[in-house]
């Protein structure tokens, strides 16, 4: 479903979103949970912390489409790492929407604890989404993982409705 779009992968595209969003929202939805006056603006956040997730996995079901279509060309699974990384990465971005909506519950009954667990949680989120998304970037772009690299020979000779 999430594969290619105008017979190009569509998981570069994605992936894009998904790094700029989780870390973003990661910082953005503990502020405005911890701040009273910025609370009103609450719904959007969870709204878009909402859109981060479905980023997140969206993302990650196309990475796997493009790392089938790979992997059936190479002859190895490529990207192990970086689909790995992925996964993880979509689970947090589940928990920081998760963790919001909560926030958004509690504080309309008046509730304190969830906003405060939000607040320490989304904050060790966001941390968690910079480093997972720099050793995502770092095993996508390492080729020591697999077993054997291919040539750039062998590269430009995958025609691009296989990839």
């Amino acid at each position: 479903m999430f594969d290619l779009i105008g017979g190009l992968p569509l998981h570069p595209l994605l992936v894009h979103a998904a790094v700029i969003l989780l870390p973003v929202m990661g910082v953005v939805t503990p502020l405005v949970v911890a701040v009273p006056r910025w609370r009103p603006r609450l719904p959007w956040v969870v709204a878009a912390d909402l859109g981060t997730a479905v980023a997140m996995v969206a993302t990650v079901q196309s990475g796997e489409a493009l790392q089938s279509r790979l992997s059936q060309v190479a002859g190895f699974t490529v990207a192990r790492g970086h689909g790995d990384a992925g996964r993880i990465l979509a689970g947090i971005g589940l928990l920081l929407f998760l963790l919001a909506a909560a926030s958004l519950f509690a504080v309309r009954r008046g509730g304190l604890l969830i906003p405060v667990a939000v607040v320490l949680l989304s904050a060790l989120g966001a941390v968690g989404g910079f480093r997972g998304r720099r050793r995502g970037g770092i095993a996508g772009s390492d080729h020591r993982e697999n077993r054997r690299k291919l040539t750039l020979g062998e590269e430009l000779a995958i025609p691009l409705s296989n990839v």
